[in-house]
């Protein structure tokens, strides 16, 4: 659920999560650590969690299994501890050997106690994000989660295993009897959401990216995506929803989950348009039927309020972005590049004052210089690090301290390879007729911008520097 391990400590739980609110329809009245046949050779294990009661112990997330022929497939691993839990709880209902674990994403009360499944003879099973996330920052935060007063004794018993069974889209286990399929439908919680769907029951295992409550956490979301994740969701026939956090649901949920960021993002945007501060959207915030389903009030997640409001002014890549362009990782004018300093200055056009706050937004440090006509670039190109949308061969020359140029596109002529020669990144924004899709050349502008300022590579290269 939590991705930061020093929130996935029990302190962390009380910024987000509500204990007594009111839930989806709940199909099977359970209580805390309770275990279900929801279908048949189907257990859920509801899991304990409480932000208001610390008496109640973090039960991390909540467990599913699926009794197949010869085996068993146990959906996510939780931490250490409760996976030993969950193992116990499994025995009672079967002697079959659990052969395959899913993680349906990185965090660690839903991959933690992959060793305790591993040493059990399982197979860790991952979607491709997750799977690089806890090989990338899963060491660091590992060790993190063990760490200090409020660490994990699990945790730092224990030790990080990743995924060795890694898919990309979708990854099927049939046995004629039991069919489940792990599936990929975007970045919705995290980059490497996975949901386990079995299809003869019509259930949906979702982890964190559909939650029964005031559960949600956004640090490694985007918000965008994950609306469009949960309309997946709700093309599957499904009757019943095993969420990551909080009861068991019926479809409803989508709905209410989805309508949560659809009016976030709403009242958000129209904060930002109405130039009201973070603070000021953050207290204006009321949504009345998000308090009656969570007993939570909407304005105290400042956390989830932050991270869409970064998303909605650029300062924070947006998934479909990465997804039309592509990422070109370690090319480019950025830190890695010997001799990289953070650039200062940057000519664009003569934009307007809100353009130009919007790139304030997410480029704090750089000097911005409008230009009207090319001419005019050309020659407050000489002490510039980069030229947006102006190029030609007196402003490559002209362009001492020149790394990056970015315009609509390549054109035909010898700009790329002059650009190259001189090791200079080009990037092209591509526009679309599409009216829904109008405001994504900026977008692309603004967070290139960004990514340069950061030293981060850039989107839409077409040539990268040659030295």
């Amino acid at each position: 659920m939590l991705s930061h391990l020093t929130r996935i400590s029990v302190a962390g739980f009380i910024l987000l999560l509500g204990a007594n609110f009111t839930c989806a329809e709940e199909p099977f009245k359970m209580k805390f650590n309770d275990v279900k046949e929801i279908a048949p050779g189907v257990f859920f294990r509801y899991s304990s969690i409480s932000a208001t009661d610390l008496t109640i112990p973090f039960g991390g997330s909540n467990n599913i299994w699926v009794i197949f022929e010869d085996y068993v497939v146990v959906i996510d691993a939780n931490f250490p501890k409760e996976a030993g839990d969950v193992l116990q709880a499994v025995r009672k209902t079967t002697d079959k050997p659990v052969r395959y674990v899913l993680d349906t994403h990185h965090h660690g009360d839903h991959a933690y106690g992959n060793a305790v499944w591993v040493k059990e003879g399982a197979t860790i099973v991952g979607q491709r994000r997750c799977f690089e996330l806890l090989r990338s920052t899963g060491p660091e935060d590992f060790k993190k989660a063990g760490e200090g007063p409020q660490g994990r004794k699990d945790v730092a018993a224990s030790t990080l295993k990743a995924p060795t069974l890694v898919f990309d889209d979708k990854l099927v286990l049939d046995d004629g009897k039991q069919r489940v399929e792990f599936l990929f439908l975007g970045h919705a919680h995290t980059p490497g959401d996975a949901v386990a769907y079995l299809p003869h029951h019509k259930i949906l295992c979702t982890g964190d990216a559909c939650v029964n409550g005031a559960f949600n956490y956004t640090g490694h979301s985007d918000s965008a995506s994950w609306i469009k994740v949960l309309e997946r969701m709700k093309q599957l026939d499904v009757k019943y929803i095993c969420p990551g956090h909080g009861p068991v649901a019926t479809k409803e949920l989508f709905d209410k989950q989805q309508r949560y960021f659809q009016d976030m993002r709403r009242v958000i945007k129209q904060g930002i348009d109405d130039k009201k501060t973070l603070d000021d959207i953050a207290k204006g915030i009321d949504l009345p039927w998000y308090k009656e389903w969570t007993s939570k009030d909407a304005k105290l997640n400042r956390e989830n309020i932050e991270h869409i409001y970064k998303e909605l002014t650029g300062q924070i890549t947006a998934t479909d972005l990465i997804e039309e362009l592509g990422q070109t990782a370690g090319k480019g004018y950025c830190k890695t590049t010997p001799g990289w300093s953070p650039p200062r200055r940057i000519v664009v056009p003569n934009l307007t004052a809100a353009k130009l706050a919007e790139l304030k937004v997410v480029a704090p440090d750089i000097e911005f210089v409008p230009a009207r006509t090319l001419e005019e670039a050309t020659q407050l190109v000489r002490d510039a690090d980069a030229a947006v949308g102006f190029c030609s061969g007196d402003l490559i020359a002209a362009g001492k301290k020149l790394h990056w140029v970015q315009l609509a596109s390549a054109a035909e002529n010898d700009w790329p390879k002059q650009l190259a020669q001189r090791g200079i990144t080009l990037t092209t924004v591509h526009t679309t007729p599409a009216p829904e899709l109008a405001d994504r050349p900026w977008r692309i502008w603004r967070e290139n911008v960004r990514r340069f300022a950061a030293g981060e590579p850039l989107l839409g290269v077409v040539e990268t520097a040659s030295k």
